[in-house]
């Protein structure tokens, strides 16, 4: 495309785009840019620039090892508050600090009693005054499971919290905000008090090498995965893998056009092997 169209047509690569790789595929594609869509559900911060060492605060989480990204609960709680503020016209809700490790932690067995506490009985916000069109709330949640994705894999609870809970019942999402914020500082200290190995991978042997991009997403996963309390991208097999694991199916045409191909090779190396027979007789 860039070869054929005019120099100032601008070009942006589509496709599955990860945190701070904007320049790489602008240059691997000679785009002007990059562009994602699933990408920004699981990690809205897929497009912002990491703050520097030492500078991270109460959002920005950085490992031991020197990787991190935005906190899950950091960006739950800016999903929650811009409903308030800019959906419901309320004022900016007062809340406690984010949880780093060293603080107190006398909140944790209060936010898990209130979570515990059945729901009011007044569920809905005020989605519109009687004849006005209300927000449509009804993709906050598959929102908010895009990006508790890698959370509520490993805290099932949440999960069922999350499923129950309904379009603009926004108690219910504070209180799965909660339990997101207790979570991850239980997570934190975990990690703490552990010196990173909670959540230590194992690390490749020497010498071995992850298998080329093209053919796995193994070495993807490896180097872009982060500890449950970051948020992160989906990262999904390619086709190759999906087939040999049954999550992808091949149509009939596919199917049909894939044997030819097979019989087609099949024919080539007996051709070669004939050749190759008669060359040496």
């Amino acid at each position: 495309l860039r070869d054929s169209l005019p120099r100032e047509t601008v070009i942006f690569a589509n496709g599955t785009s990860f945190r701070r790789e904007t320049s790489r595929s602008a240059s691997s594609y000679r785009s002007d840019g990059g562009m994602s869509a699933e990408g920004n559900l699981s990690d809205p911060a897929i497009f912002t620039k990491p703050p520097a060492v030492g500078e991270e605060g109460r959002e920005y989480w950085r490992g031991k090892d020197g990787k991190g990204g935005y906190r899950v609960d950091a960006v739950f709680r800016r999903y929650m508050d811009i409903l308030h503020e800019h959906v419901f016209g309320e004022k900016h809700i007062e809340r406690r600090p984010l949880f780093m490790p060293g603080d107190d932690t006398e909140w944790m067995n209060e936010s898990e009693t209130a979570e515990d506490e059945p729901p009011s009985k007044k569920r809905r916000k005020d989605l519109g005054k009687k004849g006005e069109q209300g927000p449509n709330m009804s993709a906050m949640q598959p929102h908010l499971f895009h990006l508790l994705r890698h959370f509520v894999s490993k805290h099932t609870d949440v999960r069922d919290m999350l499923a129950k809970s309904r379009a603009g019942d926004m108690e219910a999402y504070e209180r799965v905000l909660s339990a997101v914020e207790r979570k991850v500082a239980e997570g934190l200290i975990e990690y703490e008090r552990t010196n990173g190995e909670s959540v230590a991978e194992t690390p490749l042997a020497e010498g071995e090498e992850d298998p080329p991009e093209t053919e796995s997403s193994v070495g993807t996963q490896r180097r872009c995965r982060r500890p449950w309390w970051v948020v992160q991208p989906i990262i999904r097999p390619l086709p190759n893998e999906a087939f040999k694991k049954g999550a992808l199916t091949m149509s009939k045409k596919d199917k049909v056009k894939a044997q030819e191909q097979k019989q087609e090779e099949k024919g080539k190396q007996e051709d070669i092997k004939a050749r190759d027979e008669a060359l040496a007789g």
